[in-house]
């Protein structure tokens, strides 16, 4: 599987180049912005590059038939569809500890009152969202082919925006009632995120394996 997971980033290794001038792009826009909508920024820098090396290595997936080639080869329907699974999940950390270094940087200059745990935070709930993002995106992509999951991965972010912005507002919802904010702010809490997000990937995984086969 590791030779299948080799062959998507060494065909996608120069778009990898371009993605870290944009993290270096939103990072200097961030250290601009004393708004609190420069972290956001910054998490726009961890879903644009999730998103443009995994369209990337789709799209050519598409273009050269390199799906189609591959189940001619005696390997395995899970073997072809768990590899982009991996990448996805690779993609996902990669980015999310290129947000979390872009807070750690902000943090040590002391810009938008960000603490060490702020950081960590950053982190961890980049690689939620991009996780499922990814999850959505592979899974799309081995239902429909790239040309329609293409049109609709529009629609799955602002929908994985959407969920994410509604369950963090219900959680400081609840916090709010039960005077539990002190509870919500122990470092126990940053395992949740990642948690929802590792579930909803394998969800989008087992899903893709039927649908593929």
């Amino acid at each position: 599987m590791m030779p299948l997971v080799y062959k998507d980033f060494y065909q996608t290794r120069k778009v990898l180049i371009y993605c870290l001038v944009i993290w270096a792009i939103f990072l200097g826009l961030a250290m601009i912005n004393t708004s609190e909508g420069g972290m956001g920024l910054i998490y726009s820098a961890g879903i644009i590059i999730t998103n443009t090396m995994l369209t990337r290595i789709l799209y050519n997936e598409e273009r050269y038939q390199g799906t189609y080639f591959m189940k001619i080869l005696p390997l395995k329907s899970s073997l072809i569809v768990t590899s982009k699974f991996v990448v996805g999940l690779i993609l996902s950390a990669g980015s999310s500890l290129l947000v979390g270094l872009a807070a750690s940087i902000i943090c040590k200059m002391g810009l938008h009152g960000l603490t060490t745990q702020d950081a960590i935070a950053s982190t961890l709930v980049s690689f939620t969202f991009t996780l499922i993002f990814s999850g959505f995106f592979v899974k799309l992509y081995f239902t429909y082919g790239y040309a329609k999951v293409a049109q609709y991965m529009v629609l799955v972010t602002i929908g994985v925006v959407i969920i994410l912005s509604t369950i963090e507002a219900i959680l400081k919802e609840l916090a709010a009632r039960t005077g539990a904010i002190t509870a919500l702010n122990q470092p126990y809490w940053l395992v949740v995120p990642p948690l929802i997000g590792l579930i909803t990937y394998t969800l989008c995984w087992r899903s893709a394996l039927k649908s593929f086969r």
